[in-house]
C-alpha cells in the first residue's frame, strides 16, 4: 500500500470489494463449469447462460426508480440476498428432483441473483466512492484493486485445489459443500463490512418519471455522452476477440491449460504492478490521459492475436521450444494486463470527475446497461462471423486466416478509434 493513510471507511471499503471479489470468482469460470457439468449442462448451454449473465447490466436501469434519502440499508440488505442466491447454486444438485427441473432452477436462481446485484450495484458504488477524496480517487482504486487481485489469486488457488481433490476422490458434492459454505461466510463478513462503514446523506430527488425519459435526462449531460460512447465502443471492441481467444489458442495454438493458467497469473501480476502508478498518474493528470496509455497498449495486445499463426517454429529457450504462438500470447497477456490496470476502474472515476452527485449512480446504471448491452450484440454477431469462417476452411476474402485473428484485428482497429475519439473529444477539451 502507499503512504497515503486512508481512513476508517476507505479500508472497509477495500475489505468490502475483496470479499466480494472473491464471492464472484466462486461462481464463474472453472467453478461455475463445475457446477453445471454436475447439473448436465452442456458446453453450449452453459456458454448461452455465460451470455445472458453478460446481459446483467440492463438490470442497473432499474436502480433508477430507486429513490431513497438514505441508501444503506438499501445496499446492505440486497447484497446478503444477492450472495444468499450464489450460495444457493451449489444446494441445487443436492435436491432429489429431476435433472430437468433442477437445470430450470439452477437458472432462475443465477439469473435472479445477478438481477439483485446489478439493481443495487450503481448505489453501492456511488455510496463507497463518496467516501473518497477526490485527490486520491486514482491511487485508492488502484490500491483496491491490487489488494483484490492479490487475494484472488490466492484464494483462487486454494479454493481451486480444494475442488479439485474431492473431484479427484470421486466426492464432488463435498467440493460443493465447502464452496456454499464458504460464499456465505464470505458474505457475513461482506455484510459486516458495509454496516461499519458510515453513510454520507444526500437528499435524492423524489422522481416518478418513465424509465426512458430518466434516461433521456442523465444523457443530456454532453461529457457523458462522450464517456458512455467511449466505453460503448470499448465494449464492443471486447466482446468481438476476447470472448474467443481462450478457445483458440487451446485449438488452434494448441496451447496447454497450464500454460495458459500461468499466463494468468503473469496478467495478474502485471496489473497489481502497474495500478499503482496508473492510478498516480491519473491524480497527477487526468483519468482520460490515463487511459490513452491503456488503450495503447490494449491495440497492441489486440494485435499480438492477430499475428499469432499457429506453427511449430520459435526459439529454443532452456531446452524449452517456445513457439512463435506462444510468443504472441504472452505478448498479449501482458499487454493486456497493462491495459486493464486502468480501465476497469476509468468509468467509474470519469463519471465521478464530470457528473454531480445525484446523478452520478444513474449515469453509472445507464453508462453501464448501455455498453454492456453493445458488448453482448458484438459478441453474437461475432459468433456468426466465427462460424462463417470456420465453414470456408479458414478463409476470408480469399485469405488464409483463422477467425480469431480477423476478430483481434477488427478489435485493434476499433481500439485506435477510441484513442482518436478519446484523445480529439475528451482531451483536448479538458486542456480548454
Amino acid at each position: 500500500m502507499q503512504k497515503t493513510k486512508y481512513n476508517k471507511n476507505q479500508l472497509l471499503y477495500i475489505i468490502e470489494a475483496t470479499l466480494e471479489y472473491f464471492i464472484s470468482i466462486v461462481v464463474a469460470g472453472s467453478f461455475l463449469a463445475t457446477l453445471t457439468t454436475q447439473l448436465g449442462f452442456s458446453d453450449s448451454l452453459t456458454g448461452i447462460l455465460s451470455s445472458i449473465i453478460s446481459l446483467g447490466g440492463l438490470f442497473q436501469l432499474i436502480s433508477m426508480f430507486i429513490r431513497r434519502r438514505k441508501i444503506k440499508r438499501f445496499v446492505v440488505i440486497f447484497s446478503a440476498l444477492n450472495q444468499l442466491l450464489f450460495a444457493f447454486l451449489y444446494v441445487v444438485p443436492f435436491f432429489s428432483l429431476s435433472e430437468d427441473l433442477k437445470r430450470i432452477i439452477f437458472v432462475v436462481a443465477i439469473i435472479l441473483a445477478y438481477f439483485v446485484y446489478n439493481v443495487v450495484h450503481p448505489k453501492k458504488v456511488n455510496w463507497m466512492m463518496s467516501l473518497v477524496d477526490n485527490g486520491i480517487r486514482g491511487s485508492f482504486t488502484a490500491n483496491k484493486e491490487i489488494v483484490s487481485l492479490v487475494g484472488g489469486m490466492v484464494f483462487t488457488f486454494l479454493m481451486g485445489n480444494v475442488v479439485d481433490f474431492f473431484k479427484a476422490k470421486g466426492e464432488i458434492k463435498t467440493a460443493f459443500i465447502i464452496c456454499g459454505t464458504t460464499i456465505f461466510i464470505l458474505m457475513v463478513g461482506h455484510t459486516l463490512s458495509m454496516l461499519l462503514t458510515g453513510e454520507v446523506e444526500k437528499i435524492a430527488p423524489s422522481q416518478s418519471k418513465k424509465l426512458f425519459s430518466q434516461i433521456g435526462e442523465v444523457l443530456k449531460n454532453k461529457s457523458l455522452q462522450k464517456i458512455t460512447l467511449l466505453f460503448i465502443m470499448w465494449h464492443i471492441a471486447t466482446g468481438i476477440a476476447e470472448p474467443f481467444n481462450s478457445v483458440y489458442m487451446i485449438k488452434e495454438l494448441s496451447l496447454s491449460l497450464t500454460f495458459i493458467s500461468v499466463l494468468g497469473i503473469l496478467q495478474a501480476i502485471i496489473r497489481v504492478l502497474c495500478s499503482r502508478a496508473l492510478g498516480k498518474y491519473a491524480d497527477k493528470n487526468s483519468f482520460a490521459k490515463m487511459l490513452r496509455i491503456c488503450f495503447v497498449f490494449a491495440f497492441l495486445g489486440f494485435l499480438a492475436v492477430t499475428v499469432a499463426f499457429p506453427t511449430n517454429k520459435g526459439i529454443n529457450l532452456l531446452g524449452y521450444n517456445l513457439t512463435y504462438g506462444k510468443i504472441a500470447c504472452i505478448f498479449h497477456f501482458a499487454t493486456h494486463g497493462i491495459a486493464m490496470a486502468g480501465i476497469n476502474s476509468a468509468l467509474i472515476n470519469l463519471i465521478f470527475d464530470y457528473v454531480p452527485f445525484d446523478t452520478r449512480s444513474d449515469s453509472l446504471a445507464v453508462t453501464q446497461s448501455l455498453s454492456g448491452l453493445a458488448g453482448f450484440i458484438s459478441t453474437f454477431i461475432a459468433g456468426l462471423l466465427v462460424t462463417y469462417i470456420q465453414q470456408n476452411g479458414n478463409s476470408f476474402f480469399s485469405l488464409t486466416i483463422y477467425a480469431q485473428q480477423v476478430l483481434n484485428l477488427m478489435a485493434a482497429t476499433i481500439t485506435v478509434g477510441i484513442m482518436l475519439f478519446l484523445q480529439f473529444g475528451i482531451i483536448n477539451k479538458e486542456k480548454k
